[in-house]
């Protein structure tokens, strides 16, 4: 997958770089590969979040029924 990439440049704990780094060797990828996989991971579960989070904002005046209620009505 060839992917433009744009450096950017940040400053982390020793103890998370290190970790970062050998999270990267065991995974078989480059510092710059993990960091990125990891960061898009995030985000990605931070956007299905707020979609969880607004489908309940939607459902949540919605009535409620039992599962002995639901069994009749199937």
């Amino acid at each position: 997958m060839s992917v433009t990439s744009e450096p950017v440049e940040t400053f982390l704990a020793p103890e998370l770089l290190e970790e970062l780094r050998s999270r990267a060797t065991q995974a078989q990828q480059s510092l710059s590969e993990y960091i990125t996989e990891a960061l898009r991971l995030s985000l990605q579960e931070e956007r299905e979040d707020l979609e969880d989070l607004a489908i309940y904002d939607i459902r949540k005046n919605q009535p409620t029924i039992t599962l002995d209620e639901l069994i009749e009505n199937l």
